[in-house]
């Protein structure tokens, strides 16, 4: 998973939880609320995921769930927890394989970036000083300033020089398909980055919502 990535499947059912996720400076918070969010289980390797009522205390976990709601706090040194690519990752399931990933790079957790992913549209949020510091790709021409991007486009942003708030509509300007999937190539302190929205029928059965950043580009 390299570079900075946002993924979430185009399957109805998952999009009607809102899927979100903010990466903290010490863990991650995820939430889900909808009938699906009482689905989520923990992938243990070879052995049967592990339902996430039977996470051990010793884990770190810290969690507010009933069938309809799910708000998860996990320790970036909790179990089950990898380090892959410059990033967190928990496996975890819900009806098929999902990864929440979170960056190791500093700067960027401690913006607190956190995406929800809505029928239309994702919803892209981040404060702190590295903030006003995205900028739109355009292929060979050079990265378009958030400042610039056209109102035809249709994003919508509330923005200052710590703060970001970003609503990009699935078929909006440099939205791209690619690999069955929906693709806004994008720039953070320069390096490249990409907002990926991965529907399940594309890499079956591996439904996911990741933020990663890629640290090793030069």
């Amino acid at each position: 998973m390299s570079p900075t990535q946002v993924a979430s499947p185009k399957d109805s059912s998952w999009k009607s939880m809102s899927p979100s996720l903010q990466c903290g400076s010490g863990q991650l918070k995820f939430r889900a609320v909808g009938s699906g969010a009482s689905q989520f289980s923990v992938e243990q390797g070879n052995a049967p995921p592990m339902p996430l009522s039977q996470v051990p205390s010793t884990c770190g976990y810290s969690m507010q769930r009933n069938s309809h709601a799910l708000v998860m706090l996990v320790p970036y040194d909790g179990c089950n927890i990898v380090q892959e690519g410059g990033s967190y990752v928990l496996p975890m399931r819900w009806m098929s394989p999902t990864q929440v990933a979170s960056p190791k790079d500093s700067s960027w957790k401690n913006m607190s970036p956190s995406l929800q992913c809505g029928s239309g549209q994702l919803k892209f949020r981040a404060v702190g000083s590295g903030a006003s510091q995205f900028s739109v790709e355009q292929g060979n021409a050079p990265p378009m300033p958030l400042s610039q991007v056209p109102s035809t486009c249709g994003n919508s942003m509330q923005r200052n020089s710590h703060a970001l708030v970003m609503l990009v509509p699935y078929d909006g300007c440099n939205m791209v398909q690619e690999g069955g999937s929906y693709v806004l190539p994008m720039r953070w302190q320069g390096i490249p980055s990409c907002f990926r929205l991965v529907p399940p029928e594309a890499f079956p059965p591996s439904p996911c919502i990741t933020i990663t950043l890629n640290t090793e580009i030069k």
